[in-house]
């Protein structure tokens, strides 16, 4: 994700320090000093961060490299090497598939119950913005199980993850300015950046605002559904026949519609697995007959098809089509 044009203006250490100095006479990054600076930035350029995003999305404290979980996504997709997607996201648990050259390597998921496991589930954030904590758990455990080279083999943690103190000398903090209106105050030691537009509501406080009428249009909005109609579909299947008048309840409605959501992706890509793997079957046959067809299956699939991936199959179904590729069989 490195932008040459914003890294080519820090091509040695004279540089370097004029544009940390830069940084802190802009008044916009409050305590921070010229050498702190040229150290995050040179922090950044080893992460293939431009000057400013390093700036601001870059933390190091007591050496480590703490940044907010959607940087460490943009820094997996920028990775010519790899790649992730999301399997299930709910307030309950997030799950994350990684790919290393378009070969799946691992997953990582993070559960309510870990959470709470951890302590973390009485923190603010972690009762505003469950779907999100848990995201940037996983995402971020993923980075250093599966992609330990997008920091330059540095760990990286998202704010969630260490103690953050002071970058002040000596840990003095001040006592804090009131926060401004609409905004949650921030403890000391405490960094935030899971929320970086605090003026936009979360789902459940809309819902929470939203009178009972207007629910099944809000759904629309919210949740991939194209009409109405839709939804009420989706609520009788689920047992229920009518919109809760108490805005608590509604939210509840709202998380059951998004687990049906997730649980319904997750049947549908185990029905597409299934058709591929037959697929797969088929070709065999049609290439090498019956007897053929199991040697065939065993040559790529020696421990069958439960841990391959819908990539690997479709690759192993492009090669049955070169017949150089195919082996020959005794």
């Amino acid at each position: 994700m490195s932008d040459n044009k914003s890294l080519a203006i820090v091509n040695d250490f004279g540089s370097l320090a004029q544009v940390g100095e830069a940084f802190v006479k802009s008044g916009l990054f409050s305590g921070m000093d010229k050498d702190k600076a040229m150290v995050k930035i040179m922090a950044g350029m080893e992460m293939g961060l431009p000057p400013f995003a390093a700036m601001s999305g870059l933390h190091i404290i007591k050496g480590k490299i703490v940044i907010g979980a959607n940087v460490i996504a943009t820094m997996i997709k920028a990775h010519p090497n790899y790649n992730y997607r999301v399997l299930a996201m709910s307030s309950k648990e997030c799950k994350i598939q990684f790919y290393e050259n378009g070969e799946a390597c691992g997953v990582s998921s993070f559960t309510w119950q870990d959470a709470q496991t951890a302590g973390l589930t009485g923190k603010d954030n972690w009762k505003k913005h469950p779907q999100n904590m848990l995201f940037a758990r996983a995402i971020s455990n993923g980075a250093k199980w599966y992609c330990p080279d997008i920091a330059s083999g540095s760990p990286v943690y998202t704010p969630d993850e260490i103690s953050i103190e002071s970058e002040r000398p000596n840990n003095i903090l001040p006592t804090p300015a009131p926060a401004p209106l609409g905004i949650d105050p921030v403890e000391d030691g405490e960094l935030i950046i899971e929320d970086e537009n605090p003026e936009s509501p979360t789902p459940e406080q809309t819902i929470l605002n939203t009178p009972a009428s207007e629910f099944l249009p809000l759904m629309v909005e919210l949740l991939p559904y194209n009409h109405v109609n839709h939804v009420k579909n989706t609520l009788k299947k689920l047992g229920i026949t009518g919109i809760s008048g108490k805005p608590e309840e509604r939210v509840t409605l709202y998380n059951k519609l998004k687990d049906y959501i997730v649980i319904k992706s997750k049947v549908a890509e185990e029905k597409a697995s299934l058709d591929i793997v037959n697929t797969f079957k088929t070709k065999t046959l049609d290439v090498a007959g019956f007897e053929g067809a199991k040697a065939l299956q065993k040559k790529y699939f020696p421990d069958g098809f439960d841990g391959a991936t819908v990539n690997e199959i479709e690759a192993a179904i492009a090669k049955l089509d070169k017949p150089q590729d195919q082996p020959i069989l005794l």
